[in-house]
């Protein structure tokens, strides 16, 4: 669920369970481990590691179950949340009495239709979306991260509209910010060894390297306006398939000086990251049900500029209407980018940024909300 590669549902998970840790809310969290590390050393106190992602699936799933058949025996109706369908299934065979057990499932996106963006084999997509079709139907609720995929869940699985709800996101947002905000723009340029000169463009995106992040395009934007804003530099970070290729990408179109791909930027180093950036960028092309990174930037009091897709357009548009591009292909990057440098569209200043997130979006008032659902 966390480690020290985690990406955006990981750190949703994290925050949610340390939320509730803050409040006294009693849980029993399940996880598997990546890359075989089970230390618990930065999990929540209620979070038990089964054991490795890698171990075989139904050695995965039999462990999920001993569980909640320990839970049936000693709660008699416990309520099983799910945040990945993939685990959500083994819940799915559980009754009580003539009634199924209570299992509460978040939606935070297409398993199968991100697997067929990325080209999974068609065996392989319908598996998923099978296994979805099930877990989302067997469902008493179902948390949506936005109207956007709200909508999405109910015509893609077949379900009753009154099950579906949109459950609020959440970060840290004082303690996530906090590292960035006493720092200047400079300063942090100058602990992450960016460049400090002052008419430096920087523009940072942090993604997962897979197609439908749209980060070609962002590439394509960029060398579209190397001749007149020679001043603009691309910070991209992340790991994922196509990053070789990106890689290829970058060098082909000369754009070295332009766009630098970061790889993995750790925990430590994330705040700093989007402080140092003049503003962040979410050029995403399909399957954006909400964004984590847009949280994280305002957190750090720096503004997102995000392209019309899935959930993000409801995120961003309530602060910072300006910072919704018209589309998400080539020439809306090129030409949003032309607007935000002469000062067509009103980014929102770092005040407004954190003000907003602690206020909208901070786990105090968004755990709760949550919890108002599993009750």
């Amino acid at each position: 669920m966390h480690d020290s590669e985690a990406g955006g549902l990981d750190r949703y998970v994290h925050g949610l369970c340390r939320a509730f840790d803050r409040m006294g809310e009693p849980y029993h969290g399940l996880v598997f481990s990546r890359a075989g590390d089970l230390g618990t050393g930065d999990l929540p106190g209620g979070i038990e590691v089964l054991g490795g992602a890698g171990d075989p699936l139904w050695q995965r799933w039999q462990r999920i179950r001993g569980v909640i058949q320990r839970a049936i025996a000693y709660q008699g109706d416990p309520r099983v949340v799910s945040h990945f369908a993939l685990y959500g299934l083994p819940a799915t065979t559980f009754w009580q009495g003539r009634k199924r057990i209570r299992l509460i499932s978040h939606f935070h996106g297409p398993w199968a239709d991100e697997s067929a963006a990325e080209g999974a084999s068609k065996v392989t997509v319908l598996a998923k979306r099978l296994m979805e079709r099930r877990v989302y139907q067997r469902s008493s609720h179902v948390l949506s991260d936005s109207e956007a995929f709200r909508q999405l869940a109910i015509a893609r699985y077949g379900l009753r509209p009154g099950r579906v709800t949109v459950g609020p996101m959440g970060i840290d947002a004082v303690e996530f910010g906090t590292k960035a905000l006493g720092i200047s723009r400079r300063e942090a340029r100058e602990r992450l060894g960016w460049p400090v000169d002052p008419g430096r463009r920087i523009v940072f995106c942090v993604r997962r390297i897979t197609r439908r992040m749209g980060l070609e395009n962002l590439i394509d934007a960029v060398h579209a306006l190397a001749g007149s804003h020679s001043e603009l530099l691309v910070m991209i970070g992340g790991k994922g398939p196509i990053l070789d290729e990106l890689r290829a990408r970058v060098q082909r179109l000369g754009l070295e000086n332009q766009v630098r791909l970061l790889g993995f930027v750790p925990d430590a180093d994330l705040s700093l990251a989007y402080r140092a950036a003049d503003f962040t960028m979410v050029p995403s092309v399909a399957l954006e049900g909400f964004g984590l990174v847009i949280l994280e930037s305002w957190a750090a009091g720096t503004p997102v500029i995000v392209t019309p897709v899935g959930g993000m357009p409801e995120v961003v548009s309530p602060l910072a209407p300006d910072c919704v591009l018209e589309g998400s292909g080539v020439e809306n990057l090129v030409r949003g980018l032309q607007e935000v440098f002469r000062g067509a569209r009103t980014l929102p200043e770092p005040e407004a940024c954190v003000e907003h997130v602690r206020r909208a979006h901070d786990w105090q008032v968004a755990a709760r909300q949550i919890l108002q659902v599993y009750a």
